[in-house]
């Protein structure tokens, strides 16, 4: 089992602008070796209003040997409570490749869909990012990374986010 703190900090209009941040706390177990599933829990704090997320999620890892190369797919289940009465849900899922340049750090690209389940699983979003992490001592990280947002109303932004991660267990 393992337990994970993390804060993001989201950043638009070539990085001058803060957007929003979020807290997040989320526990992992790991069901087989290439099968984890979990709980996330975030809670956001906005210009216009903070909002709450509930996510279920179970992470695919095959095991194929590519040396430094990896990959993984999540699908995730989310419900987002905003300042509206009736939560959102969505259906997520994202797609990441990695290379390990060392034991300390990795560059990924990574492509996500939402899909908006109570709206007949129609399109939501299309997120599509590129970044690097690093390890920070023997229980933390620390990611940078750049995304591409793509949302039905066809609303495009490009967004700069960093992200610490502190990890509890393993």
């Amino acid at each position: 089992m393992r337990f994970e703190g993390r804060y993001y900090l989201y950043l638009n209009k070539d990085i001058t602008s803060y957007q929003r941040s979020a807290f997040f706390v989320r526990t992992q177990y790991k069901l087989k070796q290439w099968l984890t599933t979990g709980f996330e829990y975030r809670y956001g704090l906005k210009k216009d209003a903070n909002f709450h997320e509930l996510r279920f999620f179970f992470t695919f890892t095959p095991d194929l040997n590519f040396g430094k190369w990896g990959i993984n797919f999540t699908p995730l289940v989310q419900q987002r409570h905003e300042s509206h009465p009736s939560p959102v849900f969505h259906l997520r899922n994202l797609a990441e490749v990695r290379y390990n340049v060392s034991d300390r750090f990795y560059g990924f690209v990574l492509t996500e869909s939402y899909l908006d389940i109570s709206n007949k699983f129609s399109f939501d979003t299309q997120n599509t990012k590129i970044g690097s992490a690093t390890k920070v001592g023997k229980s933390g990280s620390l990611t940078s990374q750049v995304s591409m947002n793509n949302k039905r109303e066809n609303m495009n932004f490009l967004r700069f986010e960093l992200t610490y991660k502190f990890i509890l267990g393993r």
